[in-house]
């Protein structure tokens, strides 16, 4: 698997609409997303470029991605909090939860662990 972007910024290009779009793509082929409510598909190689957008890669982006999307039932409850005995920050969504030294941490724990 190798991360990948979508590359089509001109409204006349086929994929447009997914442009800036991070995916993963492996070897026969198939790109998969990383959220929202298609899974994969099929796409011509000239339309991705290596790598993934840093935006897309923010916290905010990626709190978003934690807490899902309505369109497709993947939404969840985040909850955010410190817990003042120990300072340490915690962020549980739906049965998993994970802490840090700061929200940032606790927040990329969920990425390192694949726990998407």
């Amino acid at each position: 698997m190798r991360r990948m972007w979508i590359n089509q910024p001109s409204k006349q290009q086929k994929f447009h609409y997914l442009h800036g779009t991070n995916v993963l793509l492996a070897e026969d082929g198939t790109i998969y997303f990383l959220a929202g409510p298609t899974i994969s598909q099929l796409i011509p190689a000239h339309v991705l470029s290596e790598g993934w957008i840093a935006d897309n890669n923010s916290n905010w982006e990626k709190l978003k991605r934690l807490a899902g999307y309505y369109q497709d039932s993947s939404d969840e409850t985040v909850i955010m909090f410190q817990d003042d005995a120990t300072r340490t920050y915690h962020i549980k969504i739906g049965n998993k939860s994970h802490y840090g030294s700061c929200f940032e941490e606790a927040l990329n724990k969920f990425y390192l662990k694949d726990d998407l």
